[in-house]
């Protein structure tokens, strides 16, 4: 991978983890925090909807309050005068106070007088019993020291109701009591319509029971421990509501209080927080390419120029080329570097080449010296070679005898007493492991050089280090003589401080056998490879006399024959008989024989001849020096 897609990896990542960080920091923390700050703000609309639920119970309370302290109340409980009723309860009544209905008790708890109104459709409603048996069942509206009112909510037939009762007293709140003096309404989606007027949101009311917000109600988040209980519950993504549970006078759920409001504050910061990572996203884009730009321009094609150049030094191969540098960085301090570089290779080189120079004629002059030395030991070297080889070989294969035998393994403890006798010890010096293990080893009855087995036990003991002892003879009960090669190891049992040791030996009998093998068949190569010699060397000097004899035999042949006719004709000459004929022939003959030439290479030839014959004799005379040297070095070894 190239140091530019690195880089472009890298800044990648960075900047995705930054992108990733700014996500995850936005999403979990800034979002968090819009998300907690609608809740709260939720939350204190529910909390603004009990409070606008609180004044109206509290004005109740106000209104049976004026009422219940009133001297023509107190009258009226006493002479229950038709007046009172005619004058005070009446549909405007109703109406101006906003109630549903107008209940006075007397301090027995029985019912004076009992009046509704529907303030929907403007006509008097009819006071169940359900509802009179909860108002004598309030709480504390039997207790004749009652002194204060109270309010709250009760739930009558599935439906909520919101009243107030308080203790019926004179004008300046004096008793006895008479009574008590209960009013209410009911609350249905009039009351939630007047609320949400009252405080600009949308307030839903319904019974606990049998009502759809219970379920909304149940599976929305609770978000106070203190106080009346409120709930959040995100709708969707463009509304949220908060819901409240709100108890009767006998502490009991009578009614769900759900005020829902948009989801301003999270959806802007949501849409803030995206227009965020988008300028986080766009603003790394650019980071990267504006990085990328800076890291081709100013890092990356400075590097692979400072590389072609490098590559370039190395395939012209001439060290007096420099790499160009410019700038003053790191990239420019490296190929200062690289430059100072080459200029040492070139010194170096330089260097190197006057010394190879001179090397080179101090060995032009060794090798004329050693020369004349080098062709007297060649025969020498030759045969070294030659015995080495085989010694060699004989030495590999020996090595592969050996590794293929087992040994003798035998362990001896620090007191001398017997603690291993392998099988091969058991065969070899026939007694079984049975009959020795802790037993003295030295008086074992081993038939070999016990006292220098001792000696070198005791040195490889006291030396802490390894012995080997070789060509140690063993005479087996059979009394064949067999060569043992043993090696002492020191051996650490319990005792760490004396140690006992560890006897390996082998027979080596067979290998003694083989290395004679091998000496004779060197000898024999030897003799073979100088015969060979001596056949080459005697070869060439007879051929060159075999050859002489038999130009001289057929030059012989023609003079002889010469000589012939040359005898008829003196033979003719003395009988005064003319041959003429004979005469050409003659001359002829002596033509053909071409006696000059003879006259010049018979000597040549007779003396190459005798060169021959001379080389061949000294060359007898040297294999019998050799061999008299062989018999001399046999009796008189060095």
């Amino acid at each position: 991978m190239t140091l530019r897609n690195k880089s472009i990896i890298i800044i990648v990542t960075i900047s995705l983890l930054i992108i990733s960080l700014v996500n995850a920091s936005a999403r979990f923390i800034l979002l968090k925090s819009f998300s907690n700050l609608e809740e709260e703000y939720c939350i204190k609309n529910v909390q603004r909807a009990f409070n606008a639920v609180t004044t109206e119970k509290n004005n109740l309370l106000s209104h049976a309050s004026d009422y219940a302290t009133w001297d023509d109340t107190y009258a009226f409980t006493e002479n229950l005068n038709p007046a009172f009723i005619a004058s005070n309860i009446t549909p405007d009544t109703f109406i101006n106070l906003n109630i549903n209905f107008f209940i006075i008790m007397d301090k027995s708890g029985q019912v004076i007088t009992s009046h509704g109104y529907d303030l929907i459709k403007n006509e008097t409603l009819a006071i169940s019993a359900n509802l009179l048996d909860q108002i004598i069942n309030l709480p504390n509206s039997q207790n004749s020291n009652l002194k204060s009112g109270s309010a709250g909510f009760v739930l009558i037939n599935d439906q909520p109701i919101l009243m107030a009762y308080h203790p019926i007293l004179t004008s300046r709140s004096e008793g006895p009591q008479h009574g008590i003096l209960v009013i209410g309404r009911f609350l249905g989606d009039s009351f939630a319509a007047q609320l949400s007027n009252t405080t600009q949101l949308s307030i839903q009311i319904e019974s606990y029971i049998n009502s759809a917000l219970r379920l909304e109600f149940e599976g929305a988040k609770q978000v106070t421990d203190s106080g009346p209980a409120i709930s959040i519950n995100p709708l969707n993504s463009k509304n949220i509501a908060g819901y409240m549970m709100v108890e009767d006078v006998f502490n009991n759920p009578v009614m769900i209080l759900k005020a829902a409001m948009d989801r301003d504050i999270y959806n802007h910061g949501y849409d803030t927080i995206l227009f965020f990572i988008y300028i986080v996203f766009f603003g790394s884009l650019f980071f990267i390419l504006t990085a990328l730009y800076l890291l081709d321009s100013q890092v990356t094609s400075r590097i692979v120029s400072l590389s072609r150049s490098v590559i370039g030094v190395r395939l012209s191969g001439d060290l007096a080329d420099r790499v160009p540098v410019r700038g003053k960085d790191e990239i420019s301090s490296l190929g200062n570097a690289i430059n100072e570089m080459l200029q040492s290779l070139e010194a170096a080189d330089y260097r190197l080449r006057h010394s190879r120079d001179e090397l080179e004629k101090l060995i032009e002059d060794r090798t004329a010296e050693l020369v004349q030395v080098n062709l007297d030991l060649k025969h020498e070297i030759t045969e070294h070679e030659l015995g080495r080889k085989a010694l060699s070989e004989a030495y590999n294969e020996i090595h592969l005898i050996i590794s293929s035998i087992s040994s003798i393994m035998i362990g001896v403890d620090n007191n001398g007493m017997v603690t291993l006798w392998n099988d091969v010890a058991s065969k070899l010096l026939s007694l079984s492991s049975d009959d020795v293990v802790g037993l003295d080893f030295f008086d074992l009855p081993i038939n070999w050089n016990r006292e220098k087995i001792a000696q070198e036990a005791a040195e490889c003991v006291k030396s802490n280090k390894n012995i080997r002892m070789a060509d140690i003879l063993l005479r087996n009960q059979t009394d064949d003589i067999r060569i043992l090669g043993i090696t002492l190891t020191p051996l650490f049992l319990k005792d760490k401080e004396h140690p006992g040791f560890l006897l390996i030996g082998s027979d080596i009998t067979e290998r003694r056998l083989l290395e004679d093998q091998v000496g004779r068949s060197n000898k024999l190569e030897a003799i073979g490879q100088l015969a060979a010699g001596v056949a080459h060397e005697i070869n060439t000097p007879t051929q060159l006399v075999g050859s002489n004899l038999r130009f001289l035999g057929q030059q012989l042949d023609t003079i002889l024959g010469w000589l012939d006719k040359l005898d008829q004709q003196k033979d003719a000459v003395k009988t005064g008989i003319k041959i003429p004929l004979l005469a050409i022939d003659s001359e002829k003959d002596v033509t053909f024989a071409q006696l000059e030439y003879f006259k010049q290479e018979a000597p040549k030839a007779i003396e190459q001849s005798l060169e021959g014959i001379d080389r061949i004799s000294h060359i007898v005379t040297a294999m019998r020096f050799s061999h008299t040297l062989e018999v001399r070095t046999r009796r008189s070894p060095t």
